[in-house]
């Protein structure tokens, strides 16, 4: 998903007095708005076939997988983010008690995208390895098949794995379950969204 400067430098209580009455969200990164332009057809499809994964593979345990309307906060960076897609298990816990704002997500999911994918792979990391809670990150190519995954192993290092074959299998260790790649790129055309012809 696309993202684009707008605005000068605010603080978070200003951001959010803004983004509550706001007809579009906005990320807010130490006092700059970014405003959330829609993503491609494949960015879209990932995102909603990533989180019915998620959901189906996670029924019997603990877990809320969230969509890209849940705002997260990074105190360590003074920054507001909405992932694509983010799971969280046991207690949710709430910035400030704002019902809308959470702090506690174990998994993000990343779609890239031309224009994002990299600062998804290097900032927005860096921001959410700051939350004590998180021990996984996936970042999706909608263009071609490809999955990130980094795990968490100990405060100083994360693990990477990349997965490029349509019949590999990606196994969340944090969550203890397994995504199939078959299934998360299931009916992607990836020749139609680079190759677009007009319906009129």
């Amino acid at each position: 998903m696309a993202i684009e400067k707008t605005g000068e430098n605010l603080t978070p209580e200003a951001y959010l007095v803004m983004e509550d009455a706001a007809e579009y969200k906005s990320e807010y990164h130490d006092g700059k708005i970014f405003a959330m332009a829609g993503g491609l057809p494949n960015h879209n499809h990932l995102c909603s076939r990533m989180g019915f994964l998620l959901e189906s593979a996670l029924d019997d345990k603990n877990c809320l997988v969230m969509n890209s309307d849940q705002k997260i906060w990074a105190e360590a960076y003074n920054s507001f983010m909405y992932p694509d897609v983010t799971v969280f298990c046991g207690k949710l816990e709430f910035h400030q008690k704002r019902k809308d704002i959470l702090t506690n997500p174990i998994l993000v999911v990343e779609v890239l995208s031309e224009s994002t994918k990299e600062y998804d792979w290097g900032g927005k990391f860096l921001k959410y390895k700051s939350l004590s809670s998180f021990k996984e990150y996936l970042t999706i190519s909608s263009d071609h098949v490809e999955v990130n995954v980094f795990f968490k192993q100990d405060e100083s290092y994360w693990h990477m794995r990349t997965y490029r074959e349509a019949d590999s299998i990606i196994p969340l260790q944090s969550l203890g379950i397994e995504i199939s790649i078959a299934e998360l790129y299931k009916k992607l055309n990836f020749e139609q969204e680079n190759n677009p012809t007009d319906s009129e």
